[in-house]
């Protein structure tokens, strides 16, 4: 359907989104891929990560991180690394760094599930 000089003319965001839900993950990551090209948003990482996951493709989902991680500057308002995306690909350990340097790793929240009845 879709030819090499005529492509569809369709946003390849929607292409995308709906190709994953019909679990046509090849198809997805083609358009996923496409899209992370042109604009490397933070939904589009994160949707790229799970597609990854999905083939079980850890790798490429870490590179897709090393290539954000590469093209932008600074912490989470200027677009780095979210300690979601890190969690997503099982690197633990730098999500938990990440988590401290945002102060998101409050005491408070897991010393009340300690305490219970």
């Amino acid at each position: 359907m879709e030819l090499r000089e005529k492509p569809l003319p369709i946003d390849m965001r929607l292409l995308g989104r709906e190709a994953g839900r019909a679990q046509a993950f090849a198809k997805c990551l083609k358009y996923k891929e496409r899209e992370f090209h042109a604009d490397p948003s933070p939904d589009c990482v994160e949707a790229l990560i799970g597609v990854y996951n999905q083939l079980g493709l850890r790798e490429a989902a870490c590179g897709v991180l090393r290539a954000r991680e590469g093209g932008r500057e600074g912490g989470r308002e200027a677009g780095g690394l979210r300690p979601g995306w890190l969690e997503k690909i099982a690197q633990w350990e730098k999500a938990l760094v990440l988590y401290e340097a945002y102060g998101e790793c409050g005491g408070g929240r897991e010393g009340g599930r300690e305490g219970g009845n």
